[in-house]
């Protein structure tokens, strides 16, 4: 039985929903004018949050519709643990004839207080009053019900008796994050009643997935910490779980839709563009992600809803999985270091470099020394011996620069301990352009000389740009000179972004000579590409470029593109096998016939807690699992994700050192992962 502890948890679940609705309604993600009535206070949420709530409203609202429709008769609708959802409101103009019933179960608690916001709107108020308070007190077709689910049999008997259901018309049962916060007995007991009840009844649910990820043990945390557990997702972890679950119960007809399947597959390419279009957006990692650890699954005792449904999701042909499979080897990973400090390691969008056997980490979104998350203006030097990190004394900012304070840029380790710092953003809709040639001194100083390249009629200069990729190579004349490929820019005349239709993603090449300070526009690559990684083979004067996303938030490429520098051509040589298509990872060459992808997030959107080891002979690719030894569990307790970070490669007799550094980002409404700790692996002498 709930403890009174427990439903004031769950009912607070229900208030921040509520408010996290109303934004993203604000803000123009969906209409829905009647949500505001209950949300105790108006609060402004992030964008990934608002995109958040509006797939799932979607995904919810447009199952529900296409199960009125289908029916050729009336129907009911049992919306379980409603809180204050506003579904029935919105849904009663259009069927007005089609709903027969439509009951808002919740606990007393909840169904007090959104009577209460419901019997307060008189006359001069009409929205709510006409739609809502009169139907309510005439109980014709809508009623509020006070029932813990977990009382099975008290349910059954206000469901058939207090509110006079029928058991022979169609019933629809809605579950938007409920089921998870039953215990598994008295979940699938209520599951296992609805199909011999109702003889024609189907089940909209809404749950949380893939518990076992980093991404997934942070969520569970929190709903841990806020005192409402998801008590059946370990035994439930991943679709093919609840299909098996509902097949066991009754349900003869099942399929489950990951939100990542609705967003890119249902939904129509000018509403995704309605939706790039509201806010500045630049969490494509995290929106992935979150779209994984969320399914809607739908079961039905018969089978013409399901065909329906599937006319208009599709078929399904990807469900998020537990990860764990199909690796072929494992490597060792160790702590290297652990934070001490706010801004030292844990950021996200950082560029690091190796100096010798020390690691220089430059930029990033994270920890502030003051505990706010912002860009970091520091440079850190890792002395990786001694293991201390410092913060590298800056230049003198007299003309109120900080060039270090970007993120998604470039950092580009050429000759003499110099580096090259291009490009990156402040906000989404602000890349940049800069390029500084940076060294640290002796004495730990930082040095940035601004390179003054300006822009004329006989002197070209890339736009600026962020997710970019670069690398040192050789030009004609044997000189080390910086390529940069792709990236997000803008795509206005004025410079200045307007939407985020104003961001394109970009095809351009460009050499940047630091010595002589001048740009030189090469041939574009094949595809538009972001996210992705560049590497050189300097005995053909081959640039191999692989990974990223073709467009903005979609379109993995899967294939090794390679530009040569003496004929200034691009070819495609293979796409790999199996696919270890990923973005936001990173990548070493090792020989010249091998290339190490670290992290990232997959094809599947979720994230890729392997090392991928690709031939670049034949694009036959092997994934190394990482084992982690006893001294890793505070790893796996404080959370380490495999996106956004950056890593660095040193040579160790045969093998090499990788260290991981940096990653993780802000977990929808979770919280903030920032990783605390540098991984270190150790790689044996690889090959196939």
């Amino acid at each position: 039985m709930m403890t009174s502890e427990k439903c004031c948890s769950v009912a607070r679940t229900n208030d921040t929903s509520t408010i996290s609705k109303v934004s993203a309604a604000r803000k123009k993600y969906f209409d829905d004018p009647f949500a505001v009535y209950f949300c105790k206070h108006i609060e402004k949420r992030t964008a990934l949050i608002n995109r958040g709530y509006y797939i799932r409203v979607h995904a919810v609202y447009k199952a529900v519709r296409v199960f009125i429709e289908t029916s050729n008769f009336p129907v009911q609708i049992v919306n379980l643990g409603a809180g204050f959802d506003t579904l029935f409101f919105r849904l009663r103009k259009k069927y007005k004839e089609k709903i027969t019933r439509f009951l808002d179960v919740d606990l007393p608690s909840v169904v007090k207080q959104k009577y209460a916001v419901l019997n307060k709107y008189d006359s001069k108020r009409r929205k709510v009053q006409q739609l809502v308070v009169v139907l309510f007190r005439k109980v014709v077709k809508y009623a509020l019900v006070a029932c813990d689910l977990r009382n099975n049999d008290e349910l059954i008997a206000l469901l058939l008796t207090g509110c006079r259901l029928c058991s022979m018309i169609p019933t629809l049962f809605i579950a938007e994050c409920v089921l998870n916060y039953l215990n598994v007995n008295e979940s699938n007991r209520l599951l296992e009643m609805f199909p011999v009840i109702f003889s024609k009844c189907s089940i909209i649910s809404y749950e949380q997935v893939l518990p076992r990820d980093t991404f997934g043990r942070f969520m569970c945390e929190h709903f841990t910490s806020v005192g409402s557990p998801l008590l059946s997702i370990d035994q439930y972890p991943d679709a093919s779980s609840e299909i098996d679950r509902l097949n066991s119960l009754g349900w003869e007809n099942v399929t489950v839709y990951s939100l990542s399947w609705i967003y890119y597959s249902s939904l129509s390419e000018q509403e995704r563009k309605r939706i790039a279009e509201l806010e500045e957006f630049d969490e494509y990692e995290m929106w992935h992600l979150k779209c994984s650890h969320y399914v809607i699954v739908v079961g039905s005792t018969v089978s013409f809803f399901l065909h329906k449904l599937k006319s208009v999701f599709g078929e399904p042909s990807c469900m998020p999985a537990e990860v764990g499979q199909g690796f072929r080897m494992q490597v060792k990973a160790h702590v290297a270091y652990v934070a001490k400090q706010a801004d030292e390691i844990k950021r996200v969008g950082l560029r690091c470099i190796p100096m010798g056997e020390n690691v220089i980490l430059i930029g990033g979104w994270g920890a502030s020394a003051s505990g706010k998350h912002k860009r970091l203006a520091s440079v850190c030097y890792w002395n990786v011996r001694e293991d201390v990190v410092s913060i590298v004394t800056n230049f003198d900012q007299s003309d109120g620069r900080d060039p270090a304070e970007r993120m998604f840029h470039s950092v580009t380790a050429v000759e003499d301990g110099q580096f090259v710092v291009f490009g990156g953003r402040t906000n989404p809709y602000n890349p940049m352009m800069d390029s500084w040639l940076c060294e640290i001194t002796e004495t730990k100083m930082l040095k940035m000389e601004l390179l003054k390249i300006e822009q004329s009629k006989f002197r070209q200069i890339p736009r600026a740009r962020y997710r970019h990729a670069a690398c040192c190579i050789d030009d004609y004349f044997g000189r080390c000179v910086v390529f940069i490929c792709g990236g997000i820019g803008l795509d206005t005349a004025d410079g200045k972004a307007k939407n985020t239709q104003s961001l394109k993603v970009l095809d351009d090449c460009w050499i940047l000579n630091y010595q002589f300070q001048e740009w030189k526009q090469v041939a574009n690559m094949p595809v538009t590409l972001h996210s992705h990684r560049c590497a050189y083979i300097a005995s053909n004067g081959t640039v191999i470029v692989v990974g990223g996303l073709q467009s903005l938030d979609e379109h993995f490429s899967s294939a090794l593109y390679l530009f040569s520098t003496v004929s200034n051509c691009w070819t495609m040589k293979w796409r790999w096998s199996p696919s270890v298509d990923r973005y936001s990872f990173t990548a070493h060459l090792i020989g010249e016939e091998m290339l190490l992808l670290v992290g990232g997030v997959n094809r599947d959107h979720g994230e890729c807690h392997d090392v991928a080891l690709v031939s670049l002979n034949d694009g036959k690719a092997i994934c190394l699992a990482m084992e982690l030894e006893v001294k890793m569990e505070r790893v796996v307790a404080d959370g380490f994700m495999f996106v956004n970070h950056d890593s660095v490669l040193i040579q160790n007799g045969d093998g090499h050192i990788l260290y991981i550094v940096g990653g993780g980002g802000n977990c929808f409404s979770f919280g903030t992962l920032l990783n605390q700790h540098i991984l270190r692996i150790d790689l044996p002498m690889l090959s196939f």
